[in-house]
């Protein structure tokens, strides 16, 4: 496939792994955004804003998301002694440090909690942020046992079936990949993530215009994602349609997306040299 090496780059920083943060989500079968409910790595900023308001613990790692660290620190000070003995709590904390490039702190509340994890479920997560904590360290085959030590413990934790997909994309490992997505299929066939990687499948084996059918339908559940929106830019890229793709990035609003704009301005400039070649090409055969 074109460009290949550009795409396996895209959908890995595009699926940006998750951390666990949310417990009492994973039998959820029904509901159709299971990996946004135990990560919020999916929510927009202005529904991380919206959801300010609720006073419960959830508040400090939106702050975070948001990367409003000043005030995501106050708040976790402030729910210091009613929440010590939680390792829910300290799973919070790490994941904050994670987001911002701090890993020793984070690696230290982590195992903070993990000693104070009583039940699977607990374990569980603690166990899947430290894999994701060593992915973002460069220790992927590290990472992969963690997720599975997690999934050993809570075999309906969707987020660690999500992050060794994404890990086996990162390293082409294709089968891998897909058989890790059949198995978030089996419990959460509505989820919109789930969806969303049956197209992405479909684009990798080549069927770009399967893909991008698929894409479409989806967007419009979606709220225009901006995820959905640069794949749906590069499967016109892949087809030649460098006017589609570049329509595409210019419209999406990434103020309530930030983490996004790296990718698209990536794919726009592949798209810029495209579109010069193609140019001196034809002006070659004029």
């Amino acid at each position: 496939m074109k460009n290949s090496k550009y795409f396996l780059f895209l959908i890995t920083f595009i699926c940006i792994s998750c951390a666990t943060v949310k417990k009492g989500r994973l039998v959820e079968k029904s509901s159709g955004h299971t990996i946004d409910k135990e990560t919020f790595a999916r929510s927009s900023d202005s529904l991380l804003k919206a959801q300010l308001q609720e006073s419960n613990l959830d508040k400090g790692i939106k702050l975070c998301r948001l990367n409003r660290f000043n005030e995501a620190d106050t708040f976790f000070q402030k729910h210091a002694r009613q929440q010590k003995e939680h390792a829910l709590y300290w799973n919070q904390i790490a994941v904050c440090k994670m987001i911002q490039g701090q890993f020793g702190q984070s690696d230290f509340y982590l195992s903070v909690a993990l000693s104070l994890a009583k039940d699977s479920q607990t374990q569980a997560m603690t166990l899947n942020n430290l894999g994701l904590l060593l992915s973002k360290k460069g220790q992927d085959d590290l990472a992969l046992a963690y997720f599975s030590k997690a999934n050993e413990k809570e075999p309906k934790l969707a987020t660690a079936h999500f992050n060794s997909l994404v890990i086996y994309l990162k390293y082409s490992h294709i089968a891998k990949a897909k058989a890790q997505w059949i198995e978030l299929a089996k419990d959460y066939p509505d989820d919109l993530e789930i969806k969303i990687f049956a197209a992405y499948f479909k684009i990798m084996q080549g069927e770009l215009k399967d893909g991008l059918h698929l894409l479409s339908q989806l967007e419009s559940k979606s709220n225009v994602r901006p995820d959905l929106a640069i794949f749906m830019a590069y499967c016109h890229y892949l087809l030649q349609q460098y006017d589609n793709a570049t329509a595409i990035i210019d419209s999406l609003n990434f103020a309530n997306y930030h983490e996004w704009t790296l990718a698209a301005q990536e794919l726009k400039d592949e798209i810029s040299k495209a579109k010069k070649q193609q140019e001196e090409r034809n002006d070659d055969n004029a």
